[in-house]
């Protein structure tokens, strides 16, 4: 029997940009957030 096992952590990838100026400019925020779960696959032959 052979058993195998792979397992691949969670990846988080954060970016936030702020952007803040004077009153007369109007603010802009972006924030992006990607996240990957974390896979697990086992093999038994």
């Amino acid at each position: 029997m052979i058993l195998k096992t792979y397992l691949h952590k969670a990846t988080t990838v954060t970016t936030a940009t702020t952007t803040t100026t004077t009153a007369a400019t109007p603010t802009t925020t972006t924030t992006t957030t990607s996240t990957t779960s974390t896979t697990s696959t086992t093999n038994t032959t």
